[in-house]
């Protein structure tokens, strides 16, 4: 696959504004012609968002907190990128977002699928302990 255009642009969503007055951060991936938009699920002031440079300005605690989750974003954004480029086959900006989320959200159901495997493991265990016990009966 040629790729003419590889573009991640992050911006604020200022109709979202919270409780606390911050604006969501969103993102957008274009890969030559497709399109895929997704939530960071980051937040900021809108005051200290530069547009320009899609992270925020300053050396507050919030900016520098912020701007390091960008970092890191960006960099599994990139991550999943290069991935799909190594396959060498055809993909779009969609597949991008798939992969760099998926790896987020994998983690996470190992984790969950791990220790539901494991519960199941001591309850069969102790179901057929059960069963051993109830079948041989003192004579």
């Amino acid at each position: 696959m040629k790729v003419e255009k590889f573009k991640v642009l992050l911006y604020l969503k200022k109709s979202g504004l919270d409780k606390n007055g911050k604006a969501p951060i969103m993102g957008r991936i274009t890969l030559n012609r497709t399109m895929a938009q997704f939530g960071c699920k980051l937040s900021c002031t809108p005051k200290l968002w530069n547009p320009r440079e899609s992270r925020l300005d300053g050396k507050s605690k919030e900016a520098v907190e912020v701007n390091a989750k960008i970092d890191k974003l960006l960099l599994a954004i990139n991550s999943a990128y290069e991935s799909l480029v190594e396959r060498k086959t055809d993909f779009d900006a969609k597949a991008i977002k798939d992969l760099f989320q998926c790896n987020a959200d994998t983690q996470v159901s190992l984790t969950s699928c791990l220790s539901v495997s494991t519960w199941t493991f001591a309850l069969t265990r102790e179901v057929l302990h059960l069963i051993q016990s109830a079948t041989i009966s003192p004579s």
